[in-house]
């Protein structure tokens, strides 16, 4: 496709930035159209002397969600379900997870579930997605679950760029 690379990069400080590379035109559309034979890959680096990891998954005919499921899937042992939407103006996503430990806990006191709130949040719509605040998301969802709604953090841009590498990069121009 036009898209040779995209990359996010998303910091422990609630900072992220984006870097892409393309040749032509690239037209609005769903993101799998834009790669051929795409790949996602995913690479945390710890810091602080800690070893860094990577996992590797094909994008495939499913796009980014499916991707990042199959992602949770194999490299962090997560049963993982995810929903995204996007306009001209923003972009949303609905994630929900469930660790084997965790799986195993809720089996014992309810053995449906996981598959009972797949199912439930398999009913949200794009519009909802990017529509409706999270209490009231959440609430249409799954109004007879116990749900626990985490403190919003802030994300801002931030790029890793220093005066010099970018005066570096100029002079390759």
């Amino acid at each position: 496709g036009p898209v040779s690379m995209l990359v996010a990069q998303i910091t422990s400080d609630g900072t992220l930035r984006g870097v892409a590379e393309w040749e032509g035109e690239v037209e609005s559309g769903p993101l799998k159209e834009q790669f051929e034979n795409g790949r996602l890959i995913i690479t945390i680096d710890p810091g602080q002397g800690g070893d860094s990891y990577q996992g590797i998954v094909d994008l495939g005919d499913g796009g980014l969600a499916q991707a990042l499921e199959g992602y949770f899937r194999q490299s962090e042992r997560m049963e993982t379900r995810l929903w995204l939407a996007a306009n001209e103006e923003q972009a949303a996503g609905f994630l929900l997870q469930s660790s084997a430990e965790e799986r195993e806990q809720d089996e014992d006191e309810d053995e449906d579930g996981w598959n009972r709130v797949v199912h439930l949040g398999s009913t949200i719509t794009d519009q909802e997605l990017l529509e409706l605040p999270s209490q009231d998301l959440l609430r249409r969802l799954f109004h007879e679950e116990q749900v626990r709604l985490f403190d919003l953090e802030p994300i801002s841009f931030r790029c890793t760029c220093t005066r010099e590498r970018i005066e570096e990069i100029l002079h390759e121009i």
